[in-house]
């Protein structure tokens, strides 16, 4: 079990962003924007000689004021996806004292937001320099908005927006994982979008309609998003698309509605998917509609940057006994060293299906196949953030007779595997 702390890198200025965009150190702490760098900003309304671009301009004496009553809001494109934790707010130093209801949202596209921190009422002192600090868990996010509530008497009042990102963005957790795909054309085998290289990418034999590639990531941990990455050097085009993940590569739940996703050129043909943070081993695009085969170039899947997000160790020495009336008893080993420490409980699984869950200080299960069936079985550890280890090795119970008369259970239809 291993927490991922968070100690803050500066987003973004332009030089900034840059260097994220090419894996280099960032600079150190910088407002969204500096000078003529600046990142874009955008706003609900803003009064005269008071542009939204004075939140990213470096200049605390300069501000963003809404117009007419609220609510009213007031946001920066940070250029790319960055996994962002904390905002810092700030009002010109010279300004009276002064208190704003305000939340803090996030976006990957710009326009479905999600509370980053919730609305609460904030205090601007002098004393403070009239700055106002907001953190949160990292989310990944393009698009940072301050939400005003509504109803204040005075107009909403913004002079700098400072974002700072995660020590641990962009750790991807299907970095050297096998991929598979619904079928592919010629060399563009799934392979490619976990290959690192732009220019090679997967593409399906048939239309996009239904098709999918997926990666198992070798153990059920704590995802939280995902980026999707076309070759850059294609033209702008629109896909239909979910992500989905399973536990066990059989039935898959979604963790993203189905909608439509923009690749261009301005988002580096990329398309960033965050959710809330699920526990899953296998990640699955599902193109659901559009015209031509589906393509990708490289998929990436993200982990929360705090939490528990590593797998216990893996359970050893898993045997199985034949009893004499036709039961079968599994029997294995905690895992190694201090990845025993880690155990919550264990997981059996029955031809790649649950079969049951056990606690931490149960290694032993008997089970019941069904006559005339042949069960391979597999145990895994779980732990108290439901994080899941690798499979242990795998045992098969041969099929055994029916009782006299009796009809055997039909096996279970196939399923995608």
């Amino acid at each position: 079990m291993r927490k991922h702390r968070s100690r803050h890198r500066p987003t973004i200025a332009a030089v900034a962003t840059g260097l994220l965009l090419f894996g280099l150190p960032a600079l150190p702490a910088a407002p969204a924007g500096g000078g003529a760098g600046a990142r874009p900003a955008a706003p609900s309304t803003a009064a005269p000689a008071h542009a939204a671009a004075r939140i990213t301009d470096g200049d605390q004496d300069t501000y963003w004021q809404s117009r007419g009553r609220g609510p009213h809001w007031v946001q920066t494109d940070l250029g790319r996806p960055a996994r962002v934790d904390e905002v810092v707010l700030k009002l010109p130093e010279d300004a009276a004292a002064r208190k704003q209801t305000l939340a803090v949202q996030g976006s990957a596209d710009g326009q479905t937001f999600q509370t980053l921190s919730a609305e609460d009422t904030r205090a601007f002192r002098p004393a403070d320099g009239n700055t106002v600090s907001v953190d949160f868990p990292a989310a990944l996010t393009r698009y940072v908005r301050v939400q005003f509530a509504g109803g204040a008497e005075r107009p909403a009042r913004l002079a700098e927006l400072v974002v700072h990102t995660a020590e641990d963005s962009g750790r991807n957790l299907a970095e050297g994982r096998p991929l598979r795909a619904s079928s592919h054309t010629g060399g563009r085998a799934a392979d490619a979008a976990g290959d690192g290289d732009r220019d090679s990418y997967w593409q399906s034999r048939k239309s996009g309609r239904d098709q999918w590639i997926r990666t198992d990531l070798g153990a059920s941990v704590g995802i939280n998003g995902a980026v999707l990455t076309l070759p850059g050097d294609g033209g702008a085009t629109v896909r239909n698309l979910k992500l989905q993940g399973s536990t066990d590569g059989r039935e898959f739940t979604d963790l993203t509605a189905a909608r439509d996703i923009a690749f261009d050129a301005a988002g580096d043909h990329s398309a960033t998917l965050s959710f809330d943070t699920a526990v899953t081993r296998h990640v699955r695009v599902l193109f659901t509609a559009g015209a031509g085969p589906a393509r990708l170039a490289e998929l990436e899947v993200l982990g929360p940057a705090e939490g528990d997000t590593e797998p216990p160790g893996t359970p050893r020495g898993l045997a199985r006994t034949a009893l004499s009336d036709g039961r079968v008893q599994l029997d294995w080993r905690p895992p190694a060293g201090s990845g025993s420490d880690d155990v919550a409980g264990y997981d059996v699984y029955a031809d790649g299906r649950l079969r049951t869950a056990v606690g931490a200080g149960t290694t032993t299960y008997v089970d019941t196949p069904a006559p005339g069936e042949a069960v391979t079985y597999h145990v895994r550890a779980r732990d108290g953030a439901d994080n899941q280890s690798p499979d242990s090795n795998r045992v098969t119970a041969g099929a055994r007779s029916a009782a006299p008369g009796a009809a055997a259970e039909p096996a279970d239809p196939a399923r995608e595997a």
